[in-house]
């Protein structure tokens, strides 16, 4: 898949409309939020402001995953050999982690609140912890048409290590440094796959060409031995 490039202007080109390949545009990401919808009342769509401030995560998480998976590419065809340096890599790695909780935190939440007027009646602005929107999108998840296959104690866990990179301590003494937690097998191929995993079982209407849809898990088998950051 077409990843990112520059197309280098002329000087004399004062119409040069080249720039880096964009990710997907903001609309086709708010359509695509606006397809998730909560089971218990699924007219209670993503309300407008909240699918456009995802979906501008979205943009930048896209963006993100494709410079990682370019640097993976070239790392696994040319040994020795990437296009991002390993400290660079490495802190992408967790900005992909946070942006996919992030992601997951708006609309898990959104579902819990729709839950609780649904059958409560509670207050829209009471803050929901993280326990509970958890478990409420597994609940949504495993419901789903496009359900996956693990059971549900499975996707909990699953849920539980994509959303433990972001709050990783900085300073620790008598652990190692938290940079070579992150690697491409222990971080950042994980939380790709479950974040397409999860949000795939909410609406599989993906834009085209997203690498966020991207299925790494022929990539996983053939090249597994892909290690270093």
């Amino acid at each position: 898949m077409l990843r990112l490039h520059a197309i280098t202007a002329s000087v004399d080109d004062e119409d040069f409309d080249g720039s880096f390949v964009q990710p997907t545009l903001i609309d086709p990401w708010v359509r695509y939020l606006k397809g998730i919808r909560p089971r218990l009342n699924p007219d209670a769509i993503l309300p407008e402001r909240l699918r456009c401030n995802i979906g501008y995560r979205m943009q930048l998480l896209e963006f993100e995953c494709a410079l990682l998976l370019l640097n993976l590419e070239t790392r696994s065809a040319f040994p020795g050999r990437s296009t991002l340096h390993e400290t660079i890599s490495a802190m992408k790695m967790q900005q992909v982690a946070i942006l996919a909780y992030t992601v997951l935190e708006g609309i898990a939440v959104h579902f819990v609140r729709v839950a609780n007027a649904f059958r409560l009646q509670q207050s829209q602005e009471k803050k929901v912890d993280i326990s509970t929107w958890r478990a409420n999108l597994k609940d949504e998840v495993m419901a789903s048409a496009t359900a996956p296959r693990l059971t549900p104690a499975e996707l909990y866990e699953r849920l539980v290590d994509l959303t433990g990179w972001r709050n990783l301590d900085l300073i620790e003494p008598q652990k190692r440094l938290h940079i070579d937690e992150l690697t491409y097998t222990s971080c950042f191929i994980p939380v790709h796959q479950n974040l397409r995993l999860i949000l795939n079982a909410l609406n599989p209407n993906w834009p085209p060409k997203t690498c966020l849809n991207e299925d790494l898990s022929n990539f996983i088998r053939v090249r597994g031995a892909v290690q270093t950051r």
